[in-house]
């Protein structure tokens, strides 16, 4: 073998080395922002996603301040979306999970689910004047 190609393949195996190494370090869950409205079932807090599927999440959090913070809104609001920093996991029933971490913001008075949306616009009045 030349000088040339041991050189090109210690590169290659050092660049390969490299990117198994950062990989490896990647968390297994990401944090994200999840948008949605909150249901009450069985004492428990989930949130309801603004999408097409509206999947339901149950909510967990190691910050008790958390569950305050949707009592209070809960108390204050009718109808609120938000969002929430958290991770996403399954449990043992394939159930989905949020450990919320924090309350981004609050829409007070406002849906972002799309339904929602237009059952609002249908109850315009539309006769002309």
């Amino acid at each position: 073998m030349s000088i040339k190609t041991n050189r090109m393949k210690n590169l290659w195996m050092v660049s390969f080395s490299a990117l198994l190494t950062a990989l490896s370090n990647v968390p297994t869950h990401a944090q994200d922002i999840f948008m949605g409205t909150i249901v009450v079932k069985e004492q428990n807090f989930y949130l309801k996603r603004c999408t097409m599927g509206a999947d339901e999440y149950l909510i967990q959090s190691d910050h008790p301040e958390i569950f305050k913070q949707l009592q209070q809104l809960n108390q204050n609001y009718t109808k609120y979306w938000l969002s929430l920093a958290a991770t996403v996991s399954l449990d043992d029933e394939n159930n989905l999970k949020l450990d919320v971490k924090e309350i981004l913001d609050v829409h007070p008075e406002r849906s972002c689910h799309l339904n929602e949306a237009l059952d609002d616009l249908s109850q315009l009045d539309t006769t002309e004047n």
